[in-house]
């Protein structure tokens, strides 16, 4: 995963700010709308918007990641 990636999940989480992300799943990628909880070397846990629940990502499955507009 780009340093980038992790330094906006990292900004997101210290700031409350919520995240546009690309996630490639299993099936197909996604655009999801997230709000970071935690996060480790594998993984990021977030409430996503989508879902409307708190949610597990792999790191290595995030394509981009951005600070999104509240």
């Amino acid at each position: 995963m780009p340093a980038i990636i992790e330094t906006v999940l990292k900004q997101a989480l210290q700031n409350g700010l919520p995240v546009i992300i690309i996630y490639h799943g299993e099936k197909e990628m996604t655009q999801r709308r997230i709000y970071v909880r935690g996060m480790d070397d594998e993984s990021v846990t977030a409430y996503c918007t989508v879902k409307k629940a708190l949610r597990h990502f792999k790191m290595k499955n995030i394509l981009s990641a951005v600070i999104a507009e509240e």
